[in-house]
């Protein structure tokens, strides 16, 4: 079995995400490890932040090599 050490749980604080946060501090509690819960607000979602933290559209990009 893989041991985990934390688990993180993020949240917008609906219904749906009450259930993520519930769900992980089940998983926790049974593991015996750490959770973390981060707010994450569901305007921000599919967005990614620049190093100004300013949102911006996420546009998968290809890497050549």
């Amino acid at each position: 079995m893989v041991d985990i050490h934390a688990i993180l749980a993020l949240t917008d604080f609906s219904a749906q995400g009450d259930r993520a946060v519930l769900r992980a501090a089940a998983l926790a509690q049974q593991r015996g490890c750490l959770l973390k819960i981060m707010y994450a607000p569901s305007d921000l979602q599919g967005a990614v932040m620049t190093s100004d933290t300013s949102p911006v559209a996420h546009r998968p990009q290809t890497l050549r090599g």
